[in-house]
């Protein structure tokens, strides 16, 4: 057994999958992972270091098989750790830098690599596929040592109280991606698997699969029509929608509703008036109780918009038109004209609906969930949604060890003060991804926390950039 760190490093959100060639694949940093590893064994030559992958390191839900992106038989929900176990070797051949550089980080004494599993990698939480990887690294790569330095925690998240840290992935605070049971694999996507897994499978993939571009969006799933709407996609909006159809009629999974989502996703974003506007149009939210006098919005002036762009866009008409003729089938479809002495939005120059307003208010999903639930780590009888104490019972952060959470899975980069615990410090770590949640190139963000030698611990973050150098941003000391 190692000895505790006295550096712990944290990235999460790769999401590495098939490689180059592959529409589906978000991951294009395999040698900037090569530079953090070579700025780590400099800057912290002869010290204990613990490299932690937080969770989502492998899209495991996007390295399918292409024939999920063709139409044909229903496509294979069933988990199968065989096949995920061929998956994840493929991954490995298609970043072969990626892992040389973590077996070129396990050469340096007294480095660890910790492997923490988020949804898209929840298959790690089984003892097949933490074999498989293991057996990747050491056989395939020559990672040093394959025992003590490289650890699965058994429970999912990583805490060292003696530089007051705790840390795991983050997507049991979301409700979409939370498991009834994390420990918990199994082959039924419904009952074994979060919501998100058949969202992603079933019509994520398939859109991102025909334009590749939406994944660098701004929040991808609240803006995914705007996106599609400002690039005059209006043909992959009737196949998005028919593919959400699909996917909310597949028996073997629970979904989620796009207006659920959407609105989860805080769509509604003030003008420059401070009135709010739904960016997403009614008839994408909403099933057959579709207001037919308000197709697009509850707001006269963007449903004014929508409506004048019916008149002129041919091919936003042939999508409307399509949508309708399923939400009305057998009804007569209601009039689109023109509303009298409505004056509409410009929906291209209004910004404020296009782009959902900047800041923490207006964060993925899961932020101010997030958020709201740090407080409550540090309370009796609630605590963090993995944490374990020694005895293997669910417990809360003792206030007076803990003093740094770090999460991912936002891909959200957050550096602030935990609610009601000024002096404790909340980091999440962002993505490595071609895209971050607030539609800003990828940063690479990395986060660490350091003992130094005068017994003081000071929390890090920083980037790797594109010609692999690390440029610091915030430092904080804790405790």
């Amino acid at each position: 057994m190692m000895a505790d760190p006295t550096i712990s490093v944290f990235i999460s959100d790769l999401h590495l999958s098939k490689g180059v060639g592959w529409s589906l694949e978000d991951f294009h940093s395999d040698s900037q992972v090569t530079s953090l590893v070579d700025y780590l064994a400099g800057r912290f030559a002869g010290q204990r270091v613990d490299l932690v992958l937080l969770g989502d390191a492998f899209d495991l839900w996007q390295a399918v098989p292409p024939s999920d992106m063709a139409p044909g038989p229903p496509i294979n929900l069933t988990l199968n750790l065989n096949t995920i176990s061929a998956d994840l070797q493929h991954i490995a051949t298609q970043h072969a830098t990626f892992f040389e550089a973590l077996a070129r980080f396990s050469q340096s004494a007294g480095h660890r690599l910790v492997i923490i599993p988020g949804n898209h990698d929840h298959a790690l939480v089984t003892s097949q596929l933490q074999s498989e990887l293991r057996s990747i690294l050491v056989n395939r790569f020559a990672f040093q040592g394959g025992g003590d330095n490289l650890f699965f925690p058994p429970h999912y998240f990583y805490a060292v109280p003696q530089l007051g840290i705790y840390a795991e992935h983050g997507n049991q605070y979301d409700k979409f991606n939370q498991y009834q049971n994390f420990a918990q694999f199994g082959p039924d996507p419904r009952t074994e698997e979060c919501q998100g897994y058949g969202l992603v499978r079933l019509f994520w993939n398939r859109l991102e699969n025909l334009e590749p571009a939406i994944d660098d969006a701004p929040e991808r799933w609240g803006e995914w029509f705007n996106w599609l709407r400002r690039h005059f996609k209006w043909v992959t909006i009737a196949k998005a929608w028919r593919w959400y159809q699909d996917y909310l009629g597949d028996g073997r999974v629970d979904p989620i509703t796009i207006g659920e989502s959407l609105k989860e996703a805080a769509l509604a974003v003030p003008d420059e008036q401070g009135v709010e506007r739904v960016v997403a149009p009614e008839i994408l939210l909403n099933g057959q109780d579709l207001n037919p006098n308000l197709l697009f919005s509850p707001d006269l002036a963007v449903e004014q918009a929508y409506r004048h762009l019916y008149q002129r866009d041919p091919g936003f008409r042939q999508t409307v038109d399509e949508i309708l003729q399923q939400k009305f089938a057998g009804q007569p479809l209601p009039s689109l004209a023109p509303l009298d002495g409505v004056r509409p939005v410009d929906l291209d120059a209004d910004m404020n609906l296009i782009h959902p307003v900047a800041g923490p208010a207006k964060s993925l999903i899961l932020g101010e969930p997030l958020m709201r639930n740090l407080a409550s780590m540090f309370s009796p009888g609630q605590g963090p949604a993995l944490y374990r104490d020694p005895q293997g019972q669910r417990a809360h952060l003792d206030s007076q060890v803990f003093n740094f959470v770090a999460m991912g899975h936002t891909h959200d980069p957050r550096w602030e003060p935990i609610p009601r615990y000024p002096d404790k410090l909340y980091a999440n770590t962002g993505s490595w991804t071609t895209r971050t949640a607030n539609g800003t190139e990828t940063k690479r963000m990395v986060v660490l926390v350091e003992k130094k030698a005068n017994q003081e611990i000071w929390a890090e973050r920083g980037i790797i950039q594109d010609n692999g150098q690390y440029q610091p941003l915030d430092h904080q000391r804790l405790g």
